[in-house]
């Protein structure tokens, strides 16, 4: 933060944020002092949500007004209990929030200006700085506490400061820091008291020296509600469309996939299913599947070394050779074949009958074989071929 913007940007007495020129980019924005109050209390407590419960009520008696209404900004907490606090306005706040958005710099901090005005290295004495503005001056009375406000009126408060001090042991002193009283809380904010007659006669600062915004910003009065939103950033807005549209995609292709493999579990099942049926239809009398597909193929070629599946295969062999080429040439046609009572049965049907008598007389060469005939006509003859071992 430079000189030029730390002395320059502000928000006056009447809410109105007075910019630099020379400012690029605004970290934080200075507000009234005398519009904001300084206390010290003892809140008990060791849980921060607990303490900070009971934070209003322990300044209640200080306040003039409800603690609905204003806004208590913790500035430091000790160990003890002992609590440093400042203290403004809700709706004041709300009205200061609002100028900045009207002038594009929400994110700043909002810091009560005393706290330019860097500690005295004795750690006693207040430290001063006439600002040039009709005689305001900045007073840092401590670590966590300041006063602003003309000449007259600071001698006034060293006045009483003093008596006070004269009267009680304590260090402490309660003032009132206000140029215009309608215009802040009212509340008794602590300030330590000076220890010589004089108050402008106390360390008055010619220039103040620089502040970086990490310095001022544990004063910063936006806490709670009132906090700094920070937005997220420029390239985030841009890629966060297209890093949604790939989520959605993304999500999209992962169902898909698994209703696919539910699908083809669900098809998986049923040919299972399908596959045991069949097995104990075709092998009735096995009790226990355990592999499928090994008992197929042993029950399988049991049959095949059966006799009588050999006797099968020889006649269907035997028949396939001599009627083969008349089913190619579409002289005969086969209608169904069975395997029956140890012989084969082919009806066949042929435009021509005499073929059909001739493949009976060519298979009875080895066989027996004979044609019966079930149907003749003009153009078409029809009947059955069984053929038998000898």
């Amino acid at each position: 933060m430079s000189r030029t913007e730390t002395a320059v940007t502000h928000i006056d007495m009447d809410g109105r944020l007075q910019l630099s020129s020379e400012a690029a980019h605004i970290d934080c924005v200075w507000v009234p002092t005398e519009q904001v109050a300084f206390l010290q209390a003892q809140v008990p407590g060791k849980r921060r949500a607990d303490w900070l419960q009971a934070l209003p009520y322990a300044l209640e008696e200080k306040l003039a007004q409800p603690v609905e209404s204003l806004h208590f900004v913790v500035l430091h907490r000790e160990a003890s209990g002992t609590t440093w606090v400042a203290v403004v306005e809700k709706a004041r706040m709300q009205r200061w929030l609002d100028e900045l958005a009207a002038q594009g710099v929400s994110q700043a901090e909002l810091v009560p200006d005393c706290f330019r005005v860097p500690i005295a290295e004795n750690g006693q004495a207040w430290q001063i700085w006439p600002t040039g503005e009709g005689g305001r001056c900045l007073v840092r009375t401590g670590r966590y506490s300041g006063l602003a406000g003309d000449v007259d009126w600071l001698e006034d408060v060293w006045a009483l400061a003093q008596s006070q001090v004269s009267a009680e042991a304590p260090a402490q002193m309660s003032a009132q820091p206000a140029v215009q009283p309608s215009a802040q809380p009212s509340v008794q904010p602590s300030a330590q008291a000076p220890s010589q007659a004089s108050v402008l006669n106390r360390q008055t600062l010619s220039a103040l020296p620089e502040v970086t915004p990490a310095e001022v910003k544990p004063f910063s009065l936006r806490q709670g509600a009132f906090r700094v939103v920070r937005e997220k950033g420029g390239v985030w807005r841009i890629w966060l469309t297209p890093m949604v549209l790939v989520t959605l995609l993304f999500a999209t292709l992962l169902s898909d996939r698994l209703l696919q493999a539910k699908r083809l579990e669900a098809q998986a099942d049923a040919y299972q299913q399908q596959t045991r049926a069949l097995f104990q239809k075709m092998f009735p009398d096995v009790q226990r599947i355990v592999n499928i597909r090994a008992q197929t193929k042993t029950r399988l070629n049991r049959l095949a070394e059966a006799p009588e599946t050999a006797q099968f295969n020889d006649l269907l062999q035997a028949t396939e050779r001599l009627l083969k080429p008349l089913l190619e040439a579409k002289q005969v046609t086969l209608q169904t074949l069975r395997w029956q009572n140890r012989q084969l049965q082919l009806s066949l049907t042929a435009a021509d009958g005499t073929l059909l008598q001739q493949l009976a007389e060519q298979l009875n060469s080895r066989y027996r074989a004979e044609f019966k005939l079930s149907e003749a006509a003009a153009d078409q003859t029809q009947g059955v071929l069984y053929v038998r071992a000898p």
